[in-house]
């Protein structure tokens, strides 16, 4: 290779570089905001959700894919045995959760994430994951799991599965996943 073939060479990999650099800096700070916008989204409706065990007020926040794999039915069945089994909301913690971003040629980019908050009930305490993606401008609600912590410690459950799911696209079947059994 010529002495300026090389030195072209050494453009073009400092400019892919400097792009490469931009780009991550850019997906940061867009996640840094993200991360702020949907935990404060989160905190402020889950509270609403919770404080009665509303699934009209879940219905209304949720995404139109939540919607589409949860008839009205299941997750009204789904609200009576936690307000059963768990009883009237005493308080709330903030969520601690974390995003994720994906760019898609067709649609621009995806964020999504996952938020676990504990809440405290009249008959016990429970971890709230609430998954969220970010669409039309606003946050939805794209999964919501209780896990009863008195009913797992009582039968020595060391810990429940909340890996994240890792692509917004491939919802799972069964949003609604009730940890706790209300007939006990």
């Amino acid at each position: 290779m010529s002495s300026e073939r090389l030195k072209r060479f050494g453009r073009q990999l400092l400019y892919a570089s400097l792009l490469i650099l931009t780009a991550y800096g850019a997906v940061t700070v867009l996640l840094k905001h993200a991360d702020k916008d949907a935990g404060a989204w989160v905190d402020s409706v889950l509270p609403k959700i919770l404080s009665n065990w509303d699934d009209r007020v879940l219905a209304k926040e949720a995404h139109s894919e939540f919607q589409r794999v949860t008839p009205p039915q299941k997750l009204t069945t789904y609200f009576t045995a936690c307000r059963s089994q768990l009883g009237s909301l005493v308080r709330c913690g903030s969520c601690k959760g974390t995003l994720t971003a994906r760019y898609d040629p067709g649609k621009g980019i995806t964020v999504w994430g996952f938020y676990i908050s504990h809440a405290g009930f009249v008959n016990g305490s429970a971890n709230i994951r609430v998954d969220v993606v970010r669409e039309f401008g606003r946050w939805w609600i794209l999964g919501f799991q209780v896990n009863d912590i008195s009913y797992l410690k009582e039968r020595n459950v060391a810990s429940t599965n909340m890996v994240p799911h890792s692509d917004p696209t491939k919802f799972f079947a069964d949003t609604l996943q009730l940890q706790s059994n209300p007939s006990h």
